[in-house]
């Protein structure tokens, strides 16, 4: 995902503060940035087919919540647009926008270097917002080191605007562990009233009992809080591959508490595609 720093952490409280004055604050401009994004070019080119376009915070495996299509896509004439109506304009005639008061903009993006392939996709992403007038540069003018960014990512004062990273979800989809507003995982310190009504419902007592209410209530918050706001720009979902001897006749593959058991196996091209 893309993440973007909105606002802090208050400790003494123990709940996330979103500040209206933050850098990303305008969500035209966090929308911006991911109708910018080429990501299917970027899945094909950098990932062989082992990654899918994201459609939201919820992935795949669980079906009857995921929503199939992406409220964001590949669109820059869109991302123009809402730039322009946001206020973000190129003064000078350079190519590059400045913020509403007409002061230089530029977003810091901070990346790990997670591997051979980081540099180049940090890149790509430099330049697809570049097309858009928008200045990315990397924190620091270089690639963090993992406990470093990490480090910074959890804090208050993280050196960066924007951010790219992952996380796996359990299979109770407790929203509150990364979403919530008393959540130190809201890395984005997105929170406001609203989405605590919407996670409440998801936590109700009527959810326990009524399944099927649980399943609308989280619809509810992803569908009207959670695409409308963007604290985290969903790029791709993940999936891993599981070689598999062709003598092995029983095979076990498991994430959550669901006792899948021994069964046999059907695969004939020795590999087994699980999503992540």
């Amino acid at each position: 995902y893309l993440g973007f720093d909105l606002g802090h952490w208050d400790a003494k409280k123990g709940e996330n503060v979103t500040d209206p004055d933050k850098k990303m604050a305008d969500i035209n401009l966090r929308k911006a940035m991911g109708y910018a994004l080429n990501v299917e070019e970027v899945i094909n080119s950098f990932y062989s087919g082992l990654k899918t376009r994201a459609t939201g915070v919820i992935p795949p495996v669980f079906e009857s919540i995921y929503n199939s299509k992406p409220s964001i896509t590949y669109n820059v004439k869109k991302a123009n647009e809402l730039l322009d109506k946001a206020g973000y304009k190129d003064v000078n005639g350079d190519g590059i926008r400045e913020d509403k008061n007409g002061k230089p903009l530029e977003i810091i993006f901070g990346m790990t270097a997670s591997g051979d392939i980081a540099e180049p996709l940090t890149q790509k992403f430099i330049q697809d917002w570049r097309k858009v007038g928008l200045k990315v540069s990397l924190a620091g003018g270089r690639l963090l080191e993992s406990n470093s960014f990490f480090e910074k990512l959890q804090s208050n004062n993280k050196g960066f605007d924007i951010w790219m990273a992952g996380w796996s979800v359990a299979s109770s989809l407790d929203l509150n562990g990364i979403y919530g507003n008393h959540s130190k995982f809201n890395i984005a310190n997105l929170a406001s009233a609203r989405n605590n009504e919407l996670i409440d419902k998801v936590n109700s007592l009527e959810a326990l009992k009524d399944p099927e209410y649980r399943l609308n209530a989280i619809k509810e918050w992803e569908n009207n809080y959670m695409e409308n706001e963007l604290g985290f720009l969903p790029l791709w979902f993940s999936y891993e591959l599981f070689p598999i001897n062709k003598r092995v006749k029983f095979e076990t593959c498991k994430y959550d508490n669901t006792d899948l058991g021994p069964h046999p196996t059907a695969v004939t091209s020795q590999q087994t595609l699980m999503a992540k």
